[in-house]
């Protein structure tokens, strides 16, 4: 489902914003490729679920692509839930170490997915897509 502020602004499409969240610098370069191919503005690429909190509050992204195991002491669920706590954002979980217990806390984020790594540029799209919907209507 869109957000409330996607779309057009006086007639001008809106170029939608992505924040990264992953702790291997190779992948971070490889999703920030992908979503620039779905014409999405990468906002910042971290590697610490903290710095991922205050980074959303300031840049309100259309879109977070988040790993789940991440550096410091705050994984990408316990980021991603401190961050819905304060704003709706759509938020794609990724994770090269699937945990039940983990995907089934991302699983209870409203507006959100799961992707297990490797990716693909075909599964991200699908899922971007169903998280914003068209990506037609933006720039």
């Amino acid at each position: 489902m869109p957000r409330p502020n996607a779309g057009t602004s006086q007639g001008v499409p809106k170029r939608l914003t992505a924040l990264i969240v992953e702790n291997n610098m190779i992948l971070s370069l490889l999703y920030e490729s992908y979503l620039e191919q779905l014409g999405f503005e990468v906002v910042d690429n971290l590697v610490y679920g903290r710095n991922a909190v205050d980074e959303a509050i300031i840049t309100h992204p259309d879109l977070i692509l988040m790993d789940i195991l991440l550096d410091g002491p705050m994984n990408g669920v316990e980021a991603a839930l401190a961050i819905n706590d304060r704003m709706e954002v759509p938020i794609l979980f990724i994770t090269a170490h699937p945990d039940r217990e983990k995907k089934e806390q991302a699983s209870q984020l409203k507006n959100s997915a799961y992707l297990e790594k490797p990716i693909s540029f075909d599964s991200v799209r699908e899922e971007v897509i169903r998280l914003i919907g068209p990506l037609e209507n933006y720039t």
